[in-house]
């Protein structure tokens, strides 16, 4: 049996909305209003829709694929955020400070890494071509 023939597309976006509008709506309200459940709900929040927007592109619409990455970098700088945030109190603690100015390195170096690896091959690439 082939559920995939037995509905229109439309349908099948329209029960991937709805589960993703229920999903947000119950983080927003199961969640407190303190800063790291806000960081959270952030980061939930934009990995829903950047999941939504990649399961709608696996169907062929090519600008939602364009706008998808550029949502995994709004993820990654989310994330890079958390890494980042620290309290007066943080400061004093040395140990704390040292594992998360090395996350952020790491992050850092990752992302500087893969734009230099990727991006600039491509865009030599493309140039080349034009």
């Amino acid at each position: 049996m082939n559920i995939d023939a037995q509905y229109p597309l439309l349908y099948g976006y329209a029960i991937l909305l709805i589960l993703n509008i229920i999903f947000i709506a119950s983080i927003h309200f199961l969640t407190r209003d303190e800063e790291e459940d806000r960081n959270f709900r952030e980061m939930s929040v934009v990995l829903n829709i950047y999941g939504f927007l990649f399961l709608v592109s696996a169907f062929g619409i090519v600008w939602y694929g364009i706008f998808v990455y550029f949502i995994f970098f709004a993820l990654i700088g989310l994330l890079a955020k958390r890494f980042n945030t620290y309290s007066p109190e943080d400061e004093k603690n040395q140990n704390l400070f040292t594992v998360q100015s090395t996350l952020a390195g790491l992050l850092f170096l990752f992302i500087a890494l893969y734009f230099v690896r990727t991006a600039l091959p491509h865009a030599w690439t493309n140039l080349k071509s034009a």
